[in-house]
């Protein structure tokens, strides 16, 4: 499902950077009541983020639904959403990256360039 996200944005409507996907989806040990954690490298302006934030809460809503009706576990929503901007990624860099998606001295960091 993740995939599929990524392929449906584009990074020019959007002005995203990297989109980055961590927690349990990049280790493998995602289960029914898990989400999708997505951290965006955004570059847009106000009005690029409301619209990106609509279609992102749209698809985490049908995620939902799908889990729910093929584990019948309920969520809110399957993906949990995190911005940062080019001056955030510069000053923290992949110490961040790494600890948000959970990163360990063995894995590496999984990003998806748009």
């Amino acid at each position: 499902m993740a995939q599929k996200i990524i392929e449906k944005l584009n990074s020019t409507d959007y002005s995203i950077d990297r989109l980055f996907i961590g927690g349990s989806t990049v280790r493998s040990t995602a289960d029914a009541k898990s989400d999708i954690d997505l951290l965006i490298d955004f570059r847009g302006d106000e009005k690029q983020k409301d619209e990106l934030l609509l279609l992102l809460e749209g698809w985490s809503l049908c995620l939902a639904e799908v889990n729910f009706q093929k584990t019948g576990i309920k969520i809110d929503g399957m993906l949990d959403v995190h911005f940062v901007d080019e001056k955030f990624v510069n000053s923290n860099g992949e110490k961040f990256l790494g600890s948000y998606l959970g990163k360990t001295k063995s894995d590496k960091l999984e990003a998806a360039s748009l």
